[in-house]
């Protein structure tokens, strides 16, 4: 029962075989020796093969499952890690947004409370001139009353000087808020 028997050259004489001597299935590997005219010959009996095949296929069978569990494990810790980092970066970008977020609403409450400050300046700063104006223009509306009920020449003059110093300090006041104006 010959299942190989390889040669190149006939003087390169070498392979193997299965035969069934005694009742006993064997592997034979045989090789011819060089410069001599003898040929070498060995069997091994197919339980030993099969039993070493299982010895180095448990051997290595469980060297393989424990690497690949090995390997299975830090997959898992380096799946866990990425997944936990990823929450935590996500977690720190909407902290930032909602810090930005935070920022921008205090810069706009903060603008907010400038111009209510300037609006309320202005205001004073109106009230004021609107006082300074109603006096000068009570001045003015008094003395020119007072003219018109006069028919003496020197107390008509009197009043009306007094109208055109109402009406200087009415100019000048002018003047100054024209001034206020331009540098704000």
């Amino acid at each position: 029962d010959l299942h190989s028997f390889p040669t190149r050259r006939s003087s390169d004489l070498k392979g193997w075989y299965w035969s069934t001597n005694d009742g006993v299935e064997r592997l034979y590997s045989f090789s011819r020796v060089p410069n001599f005219p003898i040929v070498v010959t060995y069997g091994i009996d197919r339980k030993a093969i099969m039993a070493l095949w299982r010895e180095h296929l448990v051997t290595w069978g469980s060297i393989t499952l424990f690497v690949a569990i090995a390997l299975s494990s830090f997959c898992l810790l380096a799946l866990n890690r990425a997944h936990h980092e990823s929450v935590a970066l996500e977690k720190a970008q909407r902290t930032s947004a909602d810090l930005l977020l935070e920022i921008q609403r205090r810069e706009n409450a903060e603008d907010a409370l400038r111009q209510s400050r300037k609006l309320d300046a202005m205001g004073q700063v109106t009230g004021g001139i609107a006082h300074d104006f109603n006096n000068l223009l009570m001045v003015i509306l008094g003395s020119l009353r007072l003219a018109e009920r006069r028919t003496d020449i020197d107390s008509i003059r009197k009043q009306l000087a007094n109208v055109r110093f109402a009406a200087e300090r009415a100019e000048q006041l002018t003047r100054q808020l024209l001034a206020f104006s331009r540098r704000q």
